[in-house]
């Protein structure tokens, strides 16, 4: 069974009253989970400014890719969803742009994938230090004749 959040919102005096603080957050998980209904985490990011919407993001947790999450996002006050986007429902542009820190941490398929990249970089950081040895090497061996 999943653990329900129970954070305390920093500044509730817009928030409406018919809400209170754990409910809010409570409220929003509940329809995030209900708009996705696959299990996975969720992330729960509320904006500094007025403008922005509060941003729900669930990820898949069955795949092993990561960064495969679902938006959802809904008002600030009111906790009315305005809108929810699939992670099937993203541009090809925001599926690659997702996979770029997977790529480049290992993470992207798990414990093979770390290794390539931890042998991959420790092969990256050798080629300035056997760079430096072959054009000290070249000094030594002294001019034609």
């Amino acid at each position: 069974m999943r653990k329900k959040p129970s954070a305390k919102v920093e500044n509730p005096t817009k928030i409406d009253p018919k809400l209170n603080n754990t409910a809010f957050y409570q409220n929003i998980y509940n329809k995030a989970d209900s708009i996705f209904p696959y299990t996975g985490n969720i992330q729960i990011r509320m904006p500094a400014d007025t403008i922005n919407s509060i941003v729900v993001l669930k990820e898949y947790s069955e795949i092993t890719i990561p960064n495969q999450s679902s938006a959802a996002y809904f008002d600030k006050y009111t906790t009315e969803q305005i809108e929810a986007r699939p992670y099937d429902k993203f541009s090809t542009g925001d599926k690659i742009r997702r996979l770029n820190y997977p790529i480049h941490t290992g993470s992207i398929y798990g414990l093979p994938t770390k290794i390539i990249a931890f042998i991959v970089c420790l092969f990256a950081a050798t080629l300035p230090i056997t760079g430096l040895i072959i054009w000290l090497g070249r000094k030594k061996k002294g001019a034609k004749k």
